[in-house]
Parts: C-alpha cells; sequence; structure tokens
C-alpha cells in the first residue's frame, strides 16, 4: 500500500465513525466539553467522563536519516471513574518491516479539573515487549490552561528501563475556528525533540479527525513527517 493510500484511509472512515457519534457529549468532570481531547501527535490532560470510551487510530509517516518508516497505533481510554480512565495502546509498525514491539498500558488520574483554573492530571504508562526488549515506565505530570481564545497544554515525565532513562516532555496550543481548530505541537524523548504545525476538525459532536507535520529541529529526531490521527468518544 502506497504512503497517499495508508493517509487517506484514516480519513475514509472518518465520516462513518462520527455519523456513529453524532448525539451531544457533556464531559462530567470539566462540565463542558474541552477544546482539544486529543491534539494530532500529543496528548492532553483531560480524562474521560466516567463510563465513556473514546478510541483513537493514528496512522504516521516518517522520515528519518534516509530512511522511511510507516505506523499505526490503535488506542482506547475508558472512564472507570469520575477522574480516572485507563488506557490502552498497539503500535504497529506497517513498513519497513511489519509487527508490533510492545504494548502500552496506562493510567490517568484528575487531580485538579477546574478548566478555567488549572487543569492537571498524573499518570503511569507500561510498555511490555511483546518479543524481547525491556519494559520501560513512564510517569508523568499534565496540565492545561485556557487563555481566551487559546487552550495551552504541557506534560513532562521520564520514561524509564531497568538500564535507561530519557526525559518526555509536550507543549501544545490551540484556538478555535468553529470546526477547524488550528494547533501547533512542541515534544521531545531525550535529546530529541520535534515542532508539529497541524489542524483539528471537528467531523461531529463526539468525533474529531487531525493532520499534524512533525519537523525534527535536533539531530536525533526524525527529519519529517506526516500524521493523521481519527478520534471517537461512544
Amino acid at each position: 500500500m502506497s504512503r497517499t493510500r495508508h493517509l487517506l484511509l484514516l480519513a475514509a472512515i472518518a465520516a462513518p465513525l462520527g455519523a456513529c457519534a453524532s448525539s451531544a457529549y457533556r464531559d462530567d468532570a470539566y462540565g463542558t466539553e474541552p477544546l482539544v481531547r486529543e491534539f494530532p501527535v500529543t496528548d492532553t490532560a483531560y480524562v474521560e467522563p466516567k463510563g465513556s470510551l473514546r478510541t483513537t487510530g493514528a496512522l504516521s509517516y516518517a522520515r528519518a536519516g534516509g530512511e522511511e518508516f510507516v505506523d499505526l497505533v490503535a488506542g482506547g481510554e475508558y472512564g472507570l471513574a469520575r477522574r480516572f480512565q485507563v488506557e490502552l495502546e498497539v503500535p504497529i509498525r506497517l513498513d519497513p518491516s511489519a509487527g508490533i514491539d510492545a504494548l502500552r498500558f496506562g493510567g490517568l488520574y484528575g487531580i485538579l479539573t477546574d478548566r478555567d483554573e488549572l487543569v492537571l492530571s498524573g499518570g503511569l504508562f507500561v510498555d511490555l515487549p511483546v518479543d524481547g526488549g525491556k519494559v520501560a515506565f513512564t510517569p508523568f505530570f499534565a496540565a492545561a490552561r485556557w487563555f481566551d481564545p487559546v487552550e495551552v497544554h504541557a506534560s513532562l515525565g521520564l520514561t524509564a528501563t531497568e538500564d535507561d532513562a530519557d526525559a518526555v516532555w509536550s507543549l501544545a496550543a490551540a484556538t478555535s475556528l468553529d470546526r477547524v481548530r488550528p494547533t501547533l505541537e512542541l515534544f521531545g524523548v531525550g535529546g530529541a525533540a520535534s515542532v508539529a504545525p497541524g489542524v483539528l476538525v471537528r467531523v461531529s459532536d463526539r468525533a474529531d479527525l487531525g493532520f499534524g507535520i512533525p519537523i525534527g529541529i535536533t539531530g536525533r529526531a526524525a527529519d519529517w513527517g506526516v500524521v493523521a490521527k481519527l478520534n471517537v468518544a461512544w
């Protein structure tokens, strides 16, 4: 399958998924629906409402050091309690060699939930290798603040294995132009840092389709790439 077809695949399923989840959506922890639930590349500080399931699918192309990579990440977040959600992510390498390296499990707890003042959450991700490799733990904190008309998100964590550790961080912002929401993301792991301008399109009351263009700004980051992400609340 060509790179163009990979990127079109996610867009092609946006309409039917959005139609299946078109009813009004209200957040029982934050009072109203936040401006951004999922950025095209990075996550946010928001916890899913109790009993709510959000599914995501992200298709990405990256070019690094003359090599090309195509990946698909499928995931879900479920609100177990008013301020606590569990998560599962399955990253799948499509090209150059297909396979699944690890499964990612996690949890996120909402510490502060006043969207007009400060949203603060703490969480933990655990990456379990499928075939060899090392288990990795990523404790982190994430925050969000509304500065009308811009919503700003930030996160800071540490990914650690038995013999290595790298800081992980992100800083992202978005504003609203009705159903179109321009975004800008900065993010990094260890010595690799990237910037990603992008856009979110509100497909329905419960579904967003996001596009981002990550561009490496340090030597260890990928040169550039394209990400398409669909997220739907059920």
